[in-house]
């Protein structure tokens, strides 16, 4: 039996991540490209060009491969923030160029081989992004295994910043709560639960908390809710007849629910 030829012969990676290594040894492995070549300045030869690297390296990357890139290559960044890239690309790619921005949501190596699910592969279309890049890109992902879909550039950078900063922004509103709720605990940072630790170095790791005001209102609005079941909870558990079988577990869930609130002492 023959072996297909591969789609493309001549495969650039442009950058240091590690997302279109990744995808090139995949394909690589695959028979959907022949070979790669690592931080190859030498673009024009290229028919596939994976760009992999920070917004700013990006930029230039996209800029050189205006430049150097033959008419038809197809050209995928991984650009981990989509607007800004897409908006440059837009100014600077030739409609000669297939062009199109990707993110990996899920490489498959989580996903369990029973269940049926497959990895899969975001597109973020640009007005540089022809139907012939959109339709090559799909072909060179279904290849790999890939279930396909498009999302805007926006909505990519609003899913990645909460997926970013999320945590961080609820650590800070859960600690703003507590204070605002429970004035009488004093100051939390004294506190030395580990709990409170962790929601500290957690909350301090973001560059700015209250960067988005609206969002970590919401957040507090929410917890307020979460904290007042606590401790409807807490008292519930505390005025429950109380025998020695159950004692020692009820005890243990007020300690728990205690923690939770910054209390040095539940018990």
């Amino acid at each position: 039996m023959t072996q297909a030829r591969p789609d493309f012969e001549r495969v650039r990676i442009a950058g240091l991540g590690k997302s279109a290594l990744w995808v090139a040894q995949r394909a690589q492995a695959m028979g959907v490209i022949a070979n790669f070549q690592m931080q190859e300045d030498d673009l024009h030869a290229a028919d596939l060009i994976l760009i992999d690297d920070s917004p700013e390296s990006t930029r230039s990357w996209l800029r050189n491969v205006s430049e150097q890139a033959k008419a038809g290559t197809l050209v995928m960044d991984f650009s981990s923030t989509k607007e800004p890239i897409t908006d440059f690309a837009d100014d600077m790619i030739p409609l000669t160029l297939h062009y199109l921005s990707v993110s990996i949501i899920d490489s498959g190596e989580s996903v369990s081989p029973t269940s049926g699910a497959q990895p899969s592969v975001a597109f973020t279309p640009s007005m540089a992004t022809r139907p012939e890049a959109l339709e090559r890109a799909q072909e060179f992902w279904e290849r790999l295994g890939f279930s396909v879909f498009q999302w805007l550039a926006h909505e990519h950078d609003i899913m990645v910043a909460g997926l970013r900063d999320g945590p961080r922004l609820l650590a800070a509103a859960y600690l703003q709560t507590l204070h605002h709720l429970y004035p009488d605990l004093g100051e939390l940072r004294r506190l030395d639960a580990p709990l409170m630790r962790q929601l500290r170095q957690m909350a301090s790791s973001m560059d700015n908390p209250d960067a988005s005001t609206e969002n970590a209102q919401n957040v507090c609005t929410i917890l307020e809710g979460v904290i007042r079941e606590l401790r409807q909870l807490q008292s519930a558990i505390e005025a429950a007849p109380r025998d020695p079988s159950t004692l020692q577990q009820n005890h243990r869930e007020v300690q728990s629910i205690g923690v939770h609130l910054g209390q040095d002492d539940a018990s």
